[in-house]
C-alpha cells in the first residue's frame, strides 16, 4: 500500500524469485558427493538442489569413478536437469592362486584361498600366495582401465628339512603324518616340509608307536621310535 494525497492505494506487486533448481537425474546418487561452487550441498530425495540464479561449477564425487565436473546455468524460477555420465575408476579383478588351499594376500590383508574376484580401483596392487612351510610368491600388478582382468599368482616354494628316523628292533614301516614313505627303519626322509610332523613305525608283532618331531630348514632331526611287541599289550 502507498498513500497518494491522504489516500491509500494498493499497488499489486510481483516478485520474480531470483533462484532456480538444479535437477541431477541419475538412479543412484546414495553413496555421492555434491558440490557446488566448490561447496559441499545436500542433494534431496529426489536428486535436486535449489541454486541462485547464474553460473555454476558443478562437482560429483562418486566412490570408483572419476569426479564428474561440468557448469550449469540457472534461470529464475526454472529446472535445469543434467544426466551425468561417470566415467568407471575401476575394473573388476579375478586373482587366482596356484591351488585352492593357498591364501591369497591383497596388500598384506588376507582376502581368500584359491580364487578372488573384486571390483578395484586404479592403482598398483602387491598380491601373495601364501602356504604353509613355503616362501611366500609376491609380485605387483596395476589396475589402469575398466578391462576385466585376471592375475595368476606364482607358486609358493616350499621350504624343506630331513628325518633320520630309526627304531628298535629295526625295519619297521615309516609314516609322516599317516603317510606311507615306502621306507624302513633305519632311513634319512629328505624333502620334508618344515614345521611339526608325526612320525609313525609300524611293524609287524609290535604295537603302533609314534613320535613328533619339528622339522627345519635344511637341517636334519634325529627321531628313534621305540617299538614294544603286540604280545606285551
Amino acid at each position: 500500500q502507498v498513500v497518494v494525497r491522504d489516500k491509500k492505494v494498493e499497488i499489486p506487486v510481483v516478485l520474480t524469485p531470483a533462484f532456480g533448481m538444479l535437477n541431477i537425474n541419475h538412479r543412484n546418487l546414495s553413496d555421492a558427493v555434491v558440490y557446488v561452487d566448490n561447496n559441499r550441498v545436500n542433494v534431496n530425495s529426489a536428486n535436486t538442489v535449489q541454486l541462485s540464479s547464474g553460473q555454476h561449477s558443478l562437482k560429483i564425487v562418486k566412490p570408483r569413478y572419476k569426479p564428474y565436473q561440468t557448469n550449469v546455468d540457472i534461470a529464475d524460477g526454472q529446472t535445469t536437469t543434467i544426466a551425468p555420465i561417470f566415467e568407471a575408476n575401476f575394473a573388476q579383478v579375478t586373482i587366482k592362486a596356484p591351488a585352492s588351499d593357498v591364501e591369497i594376500w591383497l596388500n598384506n590383508s588376507l582376502v581368500a584361498r584359491g580364487v578372488y574376484t573384486a571390483e578395484l580401483e586404479f592403482g598398483t596392487y602387491e598380491v601373495e600366495a601364501r602356504l604353509k612351510s613355503h616362501l611366500s610368491a609376491s609380485q605387483f600388478f596395476d589396475v589402469k582401465t575398466a578391462t576385466p582382468m585376471t592375475v595368476e599368482l606364482n607358486t609358493p616354494t616350499p621350504i624343506y628339512g630331513s628325518v633320520d628316523v630309526s627304531s628298535t628292533p629295526q625295519k619297521g614301516d615309516i609314516y609322516i603324518d599317516d603317510v606311507a614313505t615306502g621306507q624302513q627303519t633305519p632311513a634319512t626322509i629328505n624333502n620334508v616340509l618344515v614345521g611339526e610332523h608325526t612320525i609313525t613305525v609300524k611293524k609287524s608283532g609290535y604295537a603302533v608307536a609314534s613320535k613328533t618331531v619339528t622339522v627345519v630348514k635344511e637341517q636334519m632331526q634325529y627321531v628313534t621310535v621305540p617299538l614294544k611287541s603286540s604280545s606285551n599289550t
